[in-house]
């Protein structure tokens, strides 16, 4: 406890912790699931762009659709042509919660929705990842 207050400054995942608090609404019954979606938030998943930083993909590139472009979170979440059938599922799921314009932010827990509809979106975001059969991905 003491040594994650002090390098907390230093660590991306401390930062977001503060920023996002404790994440009760991201408490899914699927542990692989959770697992997936924390990485997505911190940022240190298996998307090409973030292997290939660590040279440890040839490109950044998404191989899996034809934008031609760096398989980011974002790319994943919002852009990919390959999950357009999901994210079209997705949106009409967020529509119910009144949310009309999707965000990396808002998918990832760093908007200002109560956390009973963080719950939603979170439960709408596992569906999308598993529908999309990109979980080993992440």
């Amino acid at each position: 406890e003491q040594r994650w207050r002090i390098d907390r400054g230093r660590c991306a995942l401390g930062d977001r912790k503060i920023i996002l608090k404790d994440w009760k609404w991201t408490r899914l019954k699927d542990r692989f699931l959770d697992v997936a979606i924390t990485r997505l938030r911190v940022g240190v998943c298996r998307l090409k762009y973030y292997m290939h930083k660590m040279k440890m993909a040839d490109s950044p590139l998404c191989q899996k659709c034809t934008l031609n472009t760096e398989e980011t979170v974002t790319h994943l979440l919002l852009e990919c042509t390959d999950l357009y059938n999901q994210r079209r599922i997705l949106k009409d799921k967020l529509r119910q919660y009144g949310i009309v314009q999707i965000t990396t932010d808002i998918l990832l827990g760093y908007s200002n929705e109560e956390e009973s509809v963080k719950y939603k979106i979170t439960e709408a975001l596992g569906m999308f990842l598993k529908t999309s059969n990109r979980l080993a991905d992440i």
